[in-house]
């Protein structure tokens, strides 16, 4: 027998073999490892931030919150806060959260969730600082698939003194209206 035919048949009979074992112990522990992870896919390893949004009764008790440990585990199945209860388009009044407050190139930025779907209407920023309306910005409303958001409010910088600033956002369409407090310390 040739040395050639030798080399297949080792190769046949023991390299092929070993490959097999090995692709299957990858399957099988990743298999194992899947097992691990909760209805929303969310493995040990996985590094998704999540965002919970607080209502501003909560924002004003931050010496009331619990520290976090900063592990995702704190973070994995909780669900931002939202509106419980019936459809929030059927109420007579509008409600929505402040999702965003930053102050980024000279500019604070200032984004507004509504709950209902509108295809129309407008948000009114009032900002305050020492008790003084020191800006005022009127933006449309924008419908998403099943809510809403004002376009944004960019305040320049120039407007503010350092310090705190509260805001409240009049949302009104139709005939509903609404409004949503904030504030941040810049």
């Amino acid at each position: 027998m040739s040395r050639r035919r030798r080399n297949r048949r080792w190769v046949f009979k023991v390299i092929v073999p070993m490959f097999v074992v090995v692709v299957a112990c990858i399957v099988w522990a990743s298999f194992l490892n899947g097992g691990d992870k909760g209805d929303d896919g969310i493995g040990v390893g996985d590094e998704e931030v999540y965002t919970l949004i607080a209502d501003d009764e909560e924002l004003e008790n931050d010496s009331e919150k619990e520290e976090s440990s900063g592990n995702i585990d704190d973070y994995v199945n909780k669900r931002p806060i939202q509106y419980d209860g019936g459809s929030p388009n059927e109420l007579e009044y509008l409600t929505g959260v402040v999702n965003y407050v930053k102050t980024n190139g000279g500019k604070l930025l200032i984004r507004v969730s509504i709950d209902q779907y509108l295809e129309e209407g407008t948000c009114e920023l009032v900002l305050l600082q020492e008790g003084n309306i020191v800006y005022q910005e009127t933006t449309d409303i924008v419908g998403d698939a099943t809510t809403s958001t004002c376009k944004g409010f960019d305040v320049p910088m120039a407007s503010l003194i350092s310090g705190e600033v509260q805001f409240t956002i009049y949302l009104s369409s139709d005939d509903r209206v609404g409004e949503v407090n904030g504030g941040a310390e810049i």
